[in-house]
């Protein structure tokens, strides 16, 4: 049995380690870091969070992730660089279905590291976490169907575009449709060959 399949509790998040980066469990230290880019209305146009508006916000949204990976709801990791240890972004399983063995992955990334593939490292741990330690059998992102971006990031990690999900979600005070991709585990499995 996994982590993810036993009742709810606390995810342990374990330290993921890629060519360039060190993903690591977020810690209250992070909010400087965090607030660059969560205060970037470029970034946050493409997030479901809003603009933070103070570090106050940025320490709120780390006590809110500390208690949901408690709950055994969520878990994040910080994307920090090997080189200057300078955190760049998150990623992370940003929601769960336990019984089907299923999660999301989201990320965001400061914009002065975007366009460098560190989104993609950081997807590609993340993925290869979830399949392997938590037992996932699908792993979903729903993305904003015009952020071209975001689907180059998945597509370079092996997701598959299923489709449209028109008013998808309620965010920022409207509708918005998501592009939903996916990664089975066979198919993960397959690509490792």
């Amino acid at each position: 049995m996994s982590a993810l399949t036993k009742p709810k509790r606390a995810i342990k998040v374990a330290t993921l380690e890629t060519a360039r980066l060190l993903l690591r469990p977020l810690q209250p230290r992070d909010a400087a870091d965090i607030f660059e880019y969560a205060s970037d209305p470029e970034v946050t146009s493409h997030v479901r969070f809003v603009t933070h508006k103070s570090i106050k916000a940025t320490r709120a949204f780390l006590a809110a992730a500390d208690r949901s990976r408690r709950k055994g709801e969520t878990v994040v990791w910080a994307i920090t660089l090997k080189a200057t240890k300078k955190l760049i972004g998150t990623c992370g399983f940003v929601e769960f279905a336990r019984a089907h063995r299923r999660a999301e992955v989201g990320y965001a990334l400061n914009r002065n590291y975007w366009g460098r593939g560190y989104a993609s490292e950081a997807v590609a741990a993340v993925v290869a976490h979830g399949f392997s330690a938590l037992n996932l059998n699908r792993i979903e992102a729903h993305i904003a169907p015009h952020h071209l971006p975001s689907q180059r990031v998945l597509e370079k990690c092996g997701f598959v575009s299923e489709g449209i999900l028109r008013q998808h979600e309620w965010i920022k005070g409207r509708w918005h449709d998501s592009k939903i991709y996916a990664l089975l585990a066979s198919e993960f499995k397959a690509r490792r060959l």
